[in-house]
């Protein structure tokens, strides 16, 4: 979806890397509140951290703040680990 595109651009923009250092990235956690949305936000991650795919975490919430849909938590080493 565009939102979790957004948060992944997001998290690299914060980090001040390009997409290519993708590859330092060590985990994810995802939060839905809808496990419904979950093909979608994986197909997204799937494209956004190819090839190489750092383990991950998705669970169901109930409530996030702000009525929002998802959160992304990561882990991250600038540079290769």
């Amino acid at each position: 979806t565009v939102n979790t595109g957004n948060s992944f651009n997001l998290v690299n923009g914060a980090l001040n890397i390009g997409a290519d250092d993708f590859l330092s990235y060590m985990t994810g956690r995802g939060e839905l509140t809808d496990m419904a949305d979950y093909p979608r936000v994986n197909a997204v991650y799937e494209e956004a951290f190819a090839p190489n795919r750092p383990a991950r975490t998705c669970v169901a919430v109930s409530a996030l703040p702000v009525r929002e849909r998802m959160k992304i938590e990561t882990v991250a080493c600038k540079g290769r680990p």
